[in-house]
């Protein structure tokens, strides 16, 4: 039987004593709203990239493809202190594990997540590589 909306009831007995609310829930409104609670197995050694596609798991959402402009935190190791995130939002969550030079976006109609760069910031370029970061710097001037 069909009940138009102004008619339909706000809540329905669900049980002899149970009262069940027929509104959607905030996560199922919202799916990057839905609180999580992750561990990821540190054997796994998972990249920022794989930890997303793992907290997105059963959200409807997905990551983005891996591009020129967002490889640089994709591509990295996810960092210890992410391997357990929650209890929080699945869009901090995400945020978090992108850090502060990067911004959350959502499309919803396709349902996709991305990151982009925040003004301020720049991507590093093509010749600097951490290894660079790893040698020991040469001193110049008088050697005695």
């Amino acid at each position: 039987m069909f009940t138009s909306a102004k008619n339909a009831p706000q809540v329905v007995r669900y049980d002899r004593y149970l009262l069940v609310s027929t509104d959607p829930s905030a996560a199922q409104r919202a799916p990057l709203e839905q609180i999580i609670d992750i561990r990821i197995p540190a054997s796994l050694t998972p990249t920022v990239a794989d930890a997303m596609r793992y907290a997105l798991k059963q959200s409807g959402y997905s990551l983005c493809a891996v591009t020129s402009s967002n490889a640089v935190l994709y591509n990295q190791s996810l960092p210890a202190v992410h391997y357990q995130l929650g209890p929080m939002r699945l869009n901090t969550a995400l945020q978090v594990m992108a850090g502060s030079a990067w911004q959350l976006e959502a499309d919803d109609v396709q349902r996709i997540v991305c990151h982009s760069l925040r003004d301020g910031y720049q991507l590093p370029k093509a010749e600097t590589s951490p290894s660079r970061f790893l040698t020991k710097p040469t001193l110049k001037g008088n050697a005695s």
